[in-house]
């Protein structure tokens, strides 16, 4: 299991403007090497699908107010844009397990808004593991003898 540092995991601005309860949010997403067109074009339609998956299932609130926009800056460097109307939700966890997905299996994610936390070369710093301690296995308990029987038939109930 991977361990982040605090930096992995800060939240970064990035480029954000607010306008009557709506706010415009770009993410900036540097991949590990330049990209093909049709890694582009994956990458396009994940971004669009995420939005589509959490617009008409409503499983993921109502945050994102409007269709994303994609643009790539740099043949390594891509740039997409949220409206939404507030900065978390539950939506935000599937477009981090997307991303996450998109970069150990496709192309890898270098930086996310400055952040390495989809990196997939990227070795955080680990913390001392904790050593748990062995625990008993319990016995296994041996059913009652009436479990091994029979059941018995119901009240009323005649034989033939």
């Amino acid at each position: 299991m991977a361990k982040y540092t605090t930096d992995d995991l800060t939240i970064r601005s990035g480029e954000r403007s607010a306008r009557r309860g709506i706010t415009t949010h770009t993410h900036t997403v540097l991949f590990t090497r330049p990209l093909t067109d049709e890694e582009k074009r994956l990458f396009t339609r994940m971004i669009q699908g995420f939005y589509f998956t959490v617009h008409f299932s409503r499983q993921f609130g109502d945050g994102l107010v409007a269709e994303p926009v994609i643009e790539f800056t740099g043949s390594d460097e891509a740039h997409y844009t949220l409206q939404q109307r507030g900065m978390s939700g539950a939506w935000k966890d599937l477009l981090f397990a997307m991303l996450a997905n998109f970069s150990h299996e496709v192309v890898g994610i270098r930086k996310h808004d400055g952040s390495h936390t989809f990196d997939p070369t990227h070795h955080p710093t680990t913390m001392p593991a904790k050593t748990i301690q062995d625990q008993p296995v319990p016995a296994v308990r041996e059913s009652p003898a009436s479990y091994e029987t029979e059941p018995p038939e119901p009240s009323g109930a005649q034989e033939e």
